[in-house]
């Protein structure tokens, strides 16, 4: 397996990571999680150019739905050469509740941001916010990026998308 598919099975495992608490029993349930089509308006909580306003790229580009491929957001973004770099979750009280109690997940709080809002995962370089606003829950999360390993967002870059999302909630 060449280096590049090494990263990219390890995307798909950070992905996943996102959807499992770390532990058997304190997995959100996948079905809890909405369809696209179950999500009017969707589209219009986080656009290709608030992406690369924040983030200073151009040609961001947003790919279809497709978990197989690492891209199982609501929303999913990806750059100008078809790398993944960042995913919108939209959820439910329900699970933010889970992912907030699954031990190893929730980390530091992050203020200033909606009524409620932490990193992810807790104990290594954070690479998700889950945040909520009244009983809207989203999550936005970085993909690592495919040279370095590290992710492609920082925390600042994260908050600031995850703002507009919550300006639009």
């Amino acid at each position: 397996m060449t280096h590049n598919g090494r990263v990219m099975t390890c995307i798909a495992v950070l992905i996943m990571a996102l959807f499992i608490a770390c532990e058997q029993g304190q997995q959100p349930k996948q079905e809890s999680l909405k369809k696209v089509e179950d999500l009017p308006g969707v589209e219009g909580l986080l656009t290709i150019k608030d992406v690369e306003k924040v983030t200073g790229l151009t040609g961001i580009k947003l790919v279809p739905r497709d978990p197989k491929k690492g891209a199982g957001g609501h929303l999913n973004f990806a750059t100008a050469d078809d790398n993944l770099l960042t995913m919108l979750v939209i959820a439910d009280m329900d699970i933010f509740d889970q992912w907030k109690n699954a031990p190893n997940y929730a980390g530091q709080a992050v203020t200033g941001l909606g009524d409620e809002a932490y990193l992810a995962p807790k104990g290594q370089n954070p690479y998700i916010i889950v945040f909520r606003k009244g009983n809207k829950v989203a999550s936005i999360s970085s993909f690592p990026n495919v040279t370095t390993g590290e992710p492609y967002l920082s925390v600042a870059q994260l908050k600031a998308l995850a703002n507009i999302v919550v300006s639009r909630m």
